[in-house]
């Protein structure tokens, strides 16, 4: 072997190296990116039947956006992954075709639309999966915010009798100015 043999083969070899790194970090991207979306579904669902089961009426919509966009993300990278295996055997053709034909002068690229198409789907996943979660906790703060208040003005006036005062923490205490005076029977 020659110096050109042994600097293409460190060549391809380091290619190969860099295209396992690309799949097993794909791989992974996909993954949390699936389980994230569908963890955040089940948040919010835990949210509503546990913490804030009456939402403000207004902010329903935060939360079916939210969920919208979570499915959004689920079902854009599941169907990433059925075009990144179309863009592999593409990209597995035109291997094929150029070592077919020697066409190593070629400088033009043969088009792989499915390579664009789960690019373009892996960032529509992300960006669907940020707005999904944005709105999940637009949603959860505000309810949080409004259960928080709802329960101090509870407490205020579970406390509000004739013979009972509450202060700023809702400790009640008798208020003796306003019990009836005690009649002397002896």
């Amino acid at each position: 072997m020659n110096k050109n043999s042994n600097e293409y083969q460190a060549y391809l070899d380091q290619r190969e190296n860099l295209n396992k790194s690309e799949y097993s970090v794909s791989e992974k991207y996909d993954h949390w990116l699936i389980s994230l979306s569908a963890g955040a579904l089940a948040i919010s669902l835990t949210f509503i039947k546990d913490i804030a089961p009456n939402p403000d009426k207004s902010t329903i919509i935060y939360l079916i956006l939210s969920w919208l966009f979570l499915l959004i993300s689920i079902l854009s990278s599941v169907y990433s992954l059925l075009t990144s295996q179309s863009a592999i055997r593409r990209a597995r053709e035109i291997l094929d075709d150029n070592y077919e034909n020697n066409d190593k002068s070629n400088n033009s690229k043969p088009d792989n639309k499915y390579a664009k198409t789960t690019n373009f789907l892996n960032h529509f996943s992300m960006l669907s999966f940020t707005l999904g979660v944005i709105l999940l906790c637009t949603f959860s703060i505000i309810n949080m915010y409004e259960r928080s208040a709802l329960n101090e003005r509870q407490e205020i006036n579970t406390c509000e009798t004739t013979t009972e005062r509450c202060n700023k923490k809702g400790i009640c205490t008798t208020d003796t100015s306003k019990t009836a005076p005690k009649i002397d029977t002896r």
